[in-house]
């Protein structure tokens, strides 16, 4: 049996501290093999694209599938064509000195980096107001991946064109394709809505205003397409319970690298609740 692990930072791997993830602990349970195809800042583009690339060439037994904040984009760096048939091979792992590409990425040696991808906010470091020269002292790897002609015509896009509304509803079809893929090549799966539950819960759980509610109205009322056996629920409020460091401070985090939004003994927990989520499915 083979596990399947596909998502953005909260899923992704990390190679500082090896087995801390929530994927690993649970193949160590059951014996089975695992392969991580998460990515930090993963659009839900490019874990769709994971998921593809699992299916039709890591011969899966089992996925578990955390989709992301519907606020990021991909683009085309290397001003090469895209090619479908070549999918996730053209997209790039390398988002920092932390996470190479030939380490990280599930396709090993048949890459040819094309596409890369961010959330808006990092972007822009969450300040329209800086230059790209900036940024990229934040980021050093945004100059390797995002020409400044390129990101000055993605800041546009964010500021004058983008309708959050539009982008969540579109991908919710993306979201829908990978269920019908899934369900109908017979693989079991576990799937949770998005990274903006855990936002939106641990804000709730602190009291805090939720400061993307526009995405919350859009996106939520679709996650009933989810069947109610694969759809993974209450993780934020769970997670809070015994990680108070959620998106605090790193540092205390061995995962801080590369996952960095919860402690291993947060991993452990999660594993636990979706183990019997998982003998239900399986049986």
């Amino acid at each position: 049996m083979k596990l399947i692990v596909s998502g953005c930072s909260w899923s992704s791997r990390d190679r500082t501290s090896p087995g801390v993830e929530f994927g690993q602990l649970i193949a160590d349970h059951y014996g089975w093999q695992y392969q991580n195809t998460a990515v930090i800042s993963a659009s839900n583009f490019i874990i769709r694209l994971q998921i593809q690339h699992a299916i039709e060439n890591l011969n899966p037994d089992f996925i578990i599938i955390n989709w992301t904040n519907p606020a990021r984009i991909e683009w085309n760096f290397a001003g090469k064509e895209y090619d479908p048939l070549q999918g996730i091979r053209q997209v790039t792992y390398a988002t920092g000195e932390h996470s190479p590409n030939d380490e990280l990425h599930p396709a090993g040696e048949l890459i040819d980096p094309t596409i890369a991808f961010s959330t808006f906010q990092s972007l822009f470091c969450e300040d329209l107001s800086l230059s790209f020269e900036e940024v990229c002292d934040v980021y050093p790897i945004m100059s390797s991946t995002c020409s400044e002609q390129n990101w000055k015509a993605l800041r546009h896009y964010y500021t004058n064109l983008y309708d959050t509304a539009l982008e969540c509803h579109k991908q919710i079809y993306i979201m829908q394709s990978a269920i019908h893929e899934l369900e109908s090549r017979g693989i079991p799966y576990l799937m949770s809505p998005n990274t903006l539950d855990f936002l939106h819960d641990l804000q709730t759980l602190r009291g805090e205003t939720d400061p993307q509610k526009i995405l919350k109205d859009s996106f939520y009322p679709f996650w009933d397409m989810i069947p109610e056996k694969n759809k993974i629920q209450g993780v934020a409020s769970m997670l809070s319970e015994v990680d108070t460091n959620l998106y605090g401070d790193y540092d205390k985090n061995p995962g801080r690298f590369l996952s960095s939004h919860i402690s291993p003994l947060a991993h452990k927990a999660y594993a636990e609740k979706l183990i019997p989520s998982i003998n239900n499915l399986i049986v």
